[in-house]
Parts: structure tokens; C-alpha cells; sequence
């Protein structure tokens, strides 16, 4: 096995790179660089969740929905709904849904002032 080498700060709490699980993880070394790897292409899957809900209107979009239409598993996206949530990028549609294995669901939309158009 080979192991490669990996740069780490020597404070990794005070690394740059925001991470919506910092408090949970309580700043672990193993999630800090995972968030280093990760960093650069969250803006771009933030970006998709956004277009796609949009993409349902005042309906929303549930992690699950989302997890379906991308084939990705749930918590390989929910921390992007997390950070959107969190940013005020989406909020609670209102209402829930079943997810496939008929849990349920939280569905967001994007807020109507951010420029969220009604399919109703």
C-alpha cells in the first residue's frame, strides 16, 4: 500500500475553508482535510441543488429527491442543502414528502424574493 503524503495545517480550526460540520466534528483532523479535499467542488454541487430546486418550483426539492435524480447517496449531498439552508438560499417549502424508503422528508424551495417562479 501506498500512502501519500498530505499537507495539514498545524491548526486546522483556523484553516480558511468554511465547513458546516466543524461544530459537530469538533474539529477533527481526519474531517478538517477531508474538507480541504472536498473544498473545491462545493460551490459547484451547491450550484446544481440550487438549479435543481428551482428546477421544482414552489413544490421544492427533498434530499432524497435530489439523492434519486443524481444517483448520488443522501449524505453525499444533504451537506449541501445544509450550507444552503444555512446561507438562506432555501427555506422549508412547507410541507413534507415520503422518501423511498418512507421516512419523511423536509422539501425546500428557494424563497420566492430570491427569484423562485411558481409552476402552480
Amino acid at each position: 500500500m501506498v500512502v501519500m503524503p498530505v499537507y495539514a495545517p498545524k491548526d486546522l480550526t483556523s484553516a480558511p475553508l468554511d465547513d458546516i460540520c466543524r461544530e459537530k466534528h469538533g474539529g477533527n483532523t481526519y474531517s478538517e482535510l477531508a474538507n480541504i479535499q472536498a473544498h473545491e467542488g462545493k460551490q459547484r454541487r451547491r450550484e446544481a441543488v440550487l438549479d435543481f430546486i428551482r428546477s421544482q418550483g414552489t413544490y421544492g426539492a427533498t434530499v432524497d429527491e435530489y439523492s434519486a435524480f443524481t444517483g448520488l447517496a443522501p449524505n453525499v449531498v444533504s451537506g449541501r442543502f445544509t450550507e444552503l439552508k444555512k446561507t438562506g438560499h432555501i427555506e422549508p417549502a412547507g410541507h413534507e414528502r415520503r422518501t423511498r424508503l418512507g421516512s419523511l422528508a423536509a422539501a425546500w424551495r428557494i424563497p420566492l424574493e430570491k427569484g423562485q417562479l411558481s409552476l402552480l
